[in-house]
């Protein structure tokens, strides 16, 4: 061995000292790591439950680790030795400490863990253990092969948890609404969910919570695929909410339809009442038709706000049929006051006209020089006598009309 100066001494001790310090930040860091901390149940946490190739590969890391540590400290209390050493070197002399402690870092001189030898590599006088001795280099590009091997197992795992987590929790945002939608409906509306969406949502509440635990306990075999495997059943829970609100909208729609019906049918038969009325008043003769009551009108208008609260407390199937014979009724009163108008509209329109052709024609009279004409004469009087009077038989004023005309026609 070259003689070695101190100053060359005294830097190759600094170096090894940066080296430690290096090495005790580097394991410091992989320590507090939340994932290493998950996988050893260390820093308050509790120890990941890990099975599959998680497990395998937690295991090989731990181990590395383990072994890691002992070399370390290995290295450590050689440094420390080399240390206390140079610490007595004289300001003269000492070439014996300085050779003693380049022996120390430079030459296999570092001891390892005793090693237990498998029966099949014994012979007859071989030792049951065995140790190698390393310089403290070798055993340094050791501890470097344990540390990178269990670091990236342990980043692994946490790069898996991290991902996999991540896109089970934006999952999750989009289940949640729609399990505590579909759970509310369940306990307020139950008719409104079939048994085969109450399937699906115990169906995917099981899926979830065994994908969560694959998730947990072996993350390095987890995919995305399994995070999809939920979606058909998110998918046809979704679905169904948004046939549901399709059905809503439409019964919403049908509901203002007929509220807006009854309005018109209200106003309506109110208009009727003053036509029928009217007639009832100035034509003898009454329509085949008759109004519908008032009390049909009013049934009509409870029954439609029957429907509007059942609505309201979403037992839309009962609200689905009963607005259909609803339906049915509304358009047949609708259809019955309608005719009932219109033929009293008409019997007071025939009234009217049959006033005015009995004018025009009296006109056409003078203008033939028939106005003394006793026969017309007569015949006017008796038609005015039902025309202008209270109720009008419009039979008779019809008739003595078409005879006026006929005897005016006739040269």
């Amino acid at each position: 061995m070259t003689t070695t100066s101190l100053p060359e001494l005294d830097a190759l001790l600094k170096d090894w000292q940066q080296k430690i310090g290096y090495i005790s930040q580097n394991l410091f860091e992989l320590y507090e790591l939340p994932t290493y901390q998950r996988l050893m149940g260390e820093g308050g946490m509790p120890k990941a439950v890990l099975t599959g190739e998680t497990q395998h590969q937690v295991t090989l890391a731990i181990g590395d680790l383990t072994q890691l540590f002992q070399l370390f400290e290995l290295l450590r209390e050689t440094i420390d030795r080399a240390k206390s050493l140079r610490s007595q070197i004289p300001k003269r002399g000492g070439d014996g400490l300085v050779l003693e402690i380049m022996t120390l870092l430079t030459t296999p001189s570092i001891l390892l863990p005793q090693q237990l030898v498998p029966l099949q590599s014994r012979d007859l006088i071989s030792s049951s253990t065995q140790g190698d001795s390393v310089t403290a280099e070798a055993l340094l590009g050791r501890m470097a092969v344990l540390f990178s091997r269990a670091k990236n197992i342990v980043l692994g795992v946490d790069a898996a948890w991290n991902q996999l987590e991540t896109s089970l929790i934006e999952f999750q945002k989009q289940a949640v609404p729609i399990l505590n939608e579909l759970t509310a409906l369940l306990q307020s509306a139950p008719a409104s969910v079939p048994i085969a969406i109450q399937q699906q949502i115990d169906k995917f509440q099981t899926e979830f919570a065994a994908v969560h635990q694959a998730i947990d306990t072996d993350p390095l075999t987890a995919k995305n695929s399994l995070i999809q495997q939920l979606k058909p059943s998110l998918d046809a829970m979704t679905q169904h909410l948004t046939d549901l609100a399709a059905q809503r909208n439409a019964m919403e729609r049908r509901l203002d339809d007929a509220l807006r019906g009854m309005g018109e049918l209200r106003s309506a038969h109110q208009t009727g009442l003053v036509v029928f009325a009217e007639w009832q008043d100035k034509v003898l003769n009454l329509p085949v038709a008759t109004l519908p009551s008032v009390e049909i009108i009013s049934e009509l208008t409870q029954w439609l706000h029957r429907l509007s609260v059942a609505y309201q407390n979403d037992n839309h199937s009962a609200v689905h049929v009963g607005l259909t014979r609803w339906q049915v009724q509304f358009e047949q009163t609708m259809s019955q006051l309608q005719t009932a108008t219109t033929q009293a509209k008409r019997g007071l329109q025939s009234r009217i006209e049959l006033r005015g052709q009995l004018t025009a024609m009296k006109a056409k009279a003078a203008a033939l020089g028939r106005s003394e004409d006793l026969r017309l004469g007569a015949i006017e009087a008796e038609a005015k006598q039902y025309l202008y009077t209270r109720p009008t038989d419009l039979s008779a004023a019809q008739r003595l009309v078409c005879e006026y005309a006929q005897i005016l026609n006739c040269r």
